[in-house]
């Protein structure tokens, strides 16, 4: 199975947050639309802002699209160990995080 991620707001999405009315940035890195075409049917633009959570939506409908089994895991950083670099992604997984993500992987394999 593929599986794809994102914490919740509690960590990594409020980090990783993007907002401005244009989000000229994402034409920057994606001038040929696609992108954002995939975040838009996700319901990632839905508030305006973009952030982990919006990506992995808009990665896992994509690969869902093309034939894989797919889940997003919230992440909930129970712990605060959580790190992001702000506006990309995680940097590192604090232990209860890696834990619920190895849990659930495990759960999930035949």
């Amino acid at each position: 199975m593929a599986t794809g991620w994102s914490a919740t707001r509690s960590s990594a999405v409020e980090t990783t947050r993007r907002c401005d009315e244009s989000l000229e940035w994402l034409a920057l890195r994606d001038p040929d639309g696609v992108m954002r075409a995939q975040l838009d049917a996700s319901g990632g633009l839905s508030d305006g802002c973009v952030d982990i959570g919006d990506m992995a939506e808009a990665t896992a409908s994509e690969m869902a699209e093309r034939g894989y089994d797919v889940d997003v895991i919230r992440l909930p950083n129970q712990d605060g160990a959580t790190e992001s670099l702000e506006g990309v992604a995680v940097a590192d997984f604090g232990s209860s995080d890696l834990a619920a993500l190895v849990s659930t992987i495990l759960a999930d394999t035949p």
